[in-house]
């Protein structure tokens, strides 16, 4: 999967300065501006991800095949939460607070509907490192990046025709998704109101009230909102109103945090939920509204699904002949925690997020302290060794760009419509850290 540049304004520091400040003015326009916000989206590279017909060839069979593990793997996790095996706390790292919210809101929820999975190419062949549930994010940022460029680039139609194919592509297949999760047509769906739910992340409120807006330029009745601002009454979920108006009654919701980040863990095996949401968690409990992305997506967030995946002799989840081929070609081995593995392998707390905690070939024990997880909740993966790129990057995000050797990983964003899964787009992210992750200074780059 090569890099191309769309045109030579790429190289010159304008073109930067032209993105940060069409992206201060999205983040302005939905009312979500704040200065570490508008921080983070100073372009630290500038480039487009192009991907042949083969690469996309390639990259749908891995989601269709992952995307079917996944959903067994889903099921088998909600029979045993239900069954309160052990299985769910050892693997998921959860304690009994979490699993009596994880207990009271299933209600007829669908598991892992949408999910992201990050992968390095070597040799040609896709390898998955990671793969993300519980409120995934992606279509986002694709979006607002492939606007962007679909604005900036007039003097390259061939090029522009792609990229608004690429947008197309992802906002089809995220409409087709909401029309599956609900099961009714759109039609019927747009006579509703979404409450779309964002906290305290910075990224969180800008990105929820941009998915808001999105929804509501798709004719949607899209309300971006806290927590707090829902509430029951009369066997109803309402968003409260603006000065003084009626509040509006809410059958849908779509969150923009994630399950983690509704406990307080001071007493990390005693967690308790934060009042904010209580609310929430008894409209689900009730059946008063659907949650889009609910909470039990929580069971497969878990990087030790991956560690179970990959016990071959053990077959946990019970994969078939063509499911374990699958893995072990696709899946870089990981192993649950052993601290004689270390040089060439890569060591990651199992339900953390954001490149929290991950070290890579180190040729000591890291620290696991200060996370707040046992050693059991821990995994180590073989290193998996990617092609790296040279392009210009900016290590004083926008000012400056010079030649650097690149790491880059693929963010394959995949939605389940209705019995399959489709691939909706690649958010590629490339960048000098080896964990390529947004706070380790990666840029996040659309692929067409």
């Amino acid at each position: 999967m090569a890099f191309i540049r769309p045109n030579p304004e790429l190289l010159d520091s304008k073109y930067a300065t032209d993105m940060h400040q069409w992206m201060r003015q999205q983040i302005d326009l939905v009312g979500a501006w704040v200065d570490k916000i508008d921080a983070s989206y100073r372009p630290r590279a500038i480039a487009i991800n192009k991907m042949s017909q083969g690469d996309w060839h390639d990259a749908a069979y891995l989601v269709e095949n992952i995307g079917s593990i996944y959903k067994k793997v889903g099921s088998l996790l909600k029979r045993d939460l239900h069954s309160h095996s052990q299985r769910v706390p050892e693997i998921c790292c959860l304690s009994q607070p979490e699993l009596d919210v994880l207990l009271a809101t299933d209600v007829h929820s669908q598991i892992g509907t949408t999910l992201r999975v990050d992968c390095i190419e070597r040799n040609g062949l896709l390898q998955i490192i990671e793969v993300n549930t519980d409120c995934v994010a992606g279509h986002e940022d694709l979006l607002l990046y492939m606007s962007f460029f679909e604005a900036s680039i007039a003097n390259n139609s061939e090029l522009l025709e792609q990229i608004s194919s690429a947008k197309t592509t992802v906002e089809s297949t995220y409409l087709k998704w909401l029309e599956s999760q609900c099961d009714c047509s759109l039609a019927e769906l747009k006579s509703r109101t979404i409450a779309v739910g964002y906290d305290d992340r910075d990224d969180s409120v800008f990105l929820a009230r941009f998915v808001a807006e999105w929804l509501r330029s798709h004719g949607f009745n899209a309300v971006p909102c806290r927590p707090e601002h829902l509430s029951i009454l009369n066997n109803t979920l309402y968003v409260s109103g603006v000065a003084g108006s009626a509040p509006t009654p809410v059958t849908i919701l779509l969150r923009h945090w994630l399950f983690m980040e509704m406990f307080d863990y001071r007493k990390p095996m005693h967690p308790v939920l934060f009042p904010r949401f209580r609310a929430i968690v008894n409209a689900l409990e009730g059946g008063l509204v659907v949650m889009l992305n609910p909470f039990v997506d929580r069971l497969l967030f878990s990087k030790a699904i991956l560690a179970s995946l990959c016990n071959h002799e053990v077959n946990e989840f019970g994969l078939d002949k063509s499911e374990l081929e699958f893995v072990k070609a696709h899946i870089p081995e990981t192993v649950f925690y052993d601290k004689y593995l270390r040089s060439q392998w890569v060591t990651k707390p199992s339900v953390l997020f954001g490149g929290l905690g991950v070290v890579v070939n180190e040729a000591v024990q890291p620290v696991l302290s200060g996370y707040h997880l046992p050693q059991s909740s821990w995994v180590r993966q073989r290193t998996v060794e990617g092609e790296k790129i040279n392009w210009p990057y900016s290590h004083d995000a926008g000012l400056d760009f010079n030649p650097t050797d690149l790491h880059v990983v693929q963010g394959l964003l995949m939605y389940d419509t209705g019995g399959r899964y489709e691939l909706a787009g690649a958010m590629t992210r490339a960048g000098p850290d080896s964990v390529v992750n947004y706070s380790k200074g990666a840029q996040i780059i659309p692929s067409i």
